[in-house]
């Protein structure tokens, strides 16, 4: 079992979090900001400073518990926590931790089938090498100058590959398109950062990486040469993917826009 953990080393949540979740039999993806920096190696802003976790909607209760016998202090003001709701650019936690030496410092718990419900069921242990939807932070995908990079002894978290973050991207703002702008523009500015800051870096996103229903769209996504045009040509995609998903009852309900912003610049 893990040591309890206590605040404030910050950069080491994710791996005391995600060893106290897989001990409690919860299956947990770390998201947004860790996720890109396991990626880059780079530390991802983030304000207020959040690391997020999304968990099976039904493990939502089990994966609290198991955070506050880890140590974690939750807050009880679930609707109502202003520094989870600083602006009303995102949405809100699920349930979240604050760091007690600085509120503003949180793990988030944020249900599947809000954001993830297009990825196949999370895996506990170990994951495979060659799996097309989740690495490891210790993952020989992964450079290694770029492991563990949020590292407490050295537990690895888990997260998704590239392929499956650009599929789950695709899938949000196609369900957020017209809807809530609030999402819309931050799963965009993060399509945008994918594209040009990862992809066209070097890291090539492959067909059998994606499911087939989505690699059409993917390939006219990555076939956006300027960032000036990129909003517009983007939008030209979502719509025609909005429309495939809705015919095959693929897209999930647009949870209520109330928190913190959930992807970090």
């Amino acid at each position: 079992m893990a040591e309890r953990f206590q605040f404030p080393t910050f950069r080491g949540v994710a791996s005391t979090a995600a060893e106290w979740l897989e001990d409690a039999g919860v299956p947990a993806v770390l998201f947004w900001n860790g996720m890109k920096t396991a990626y880059t190696g780079e530390q991802a802003p983030s304000s207020p400073p959040e690391i997020q976790f999304v968990v099976p909607d039904h493990l939502l209760d089990m994966a609290a518990d198991a955070l506050v016998r880890a140590g974690f202090k939750l807050c009880t003001r679930v609707n109502t926590c202003r520094l989870a709701a600083p602006q009303g650019q995102g949405p809100l936690p699920d349930e979240h931790f604050h760091n007690p030496s600085d509120p503003r410092e949180m793990l988030i718990l944020l249900e599947q089938s809000n954001f993830l419900w297009a990825v196949p069921e999370f895996p506990l242990g170990p994951v495979k090498f060659d799996d097309p939807c989740f690495m490891n932070s210790d993952d020989s995908r992964l450079e290694a100058s770029q492991r563990h990079l949020y590292a407490n002894d050295d537990f690895p978290y888990r997260i998704l590959t590239p392929g499956c973050l650009l599929e789950s991207l695709l899938h949000l703002a196609a369900r957020d398109r017209g809807a809530s702008w609030t999402y819309q523009r931050c799963w965009i500015r993060e399509l945008d950062w994918i594209l040009f800051k990862y992809v066209k870096g070097g890291k090539p996103i492959r067909e059998c990486q994606v499911t087939p229903l989505v690699w059409p769209f993917v390939c006219r996504f990555l076939q956006i040469e300027e960032r000036k045009n990129f909003t517009k040509e983007v939008d030209r995609v979502l719509e025609s993917l909005r429309q495939e998903l809705y015919d095959k009852d693929a897209v999930a309900p647009l949870p209520g826009v109330v928190g913190s912003v959930l992807l970090g610049g």
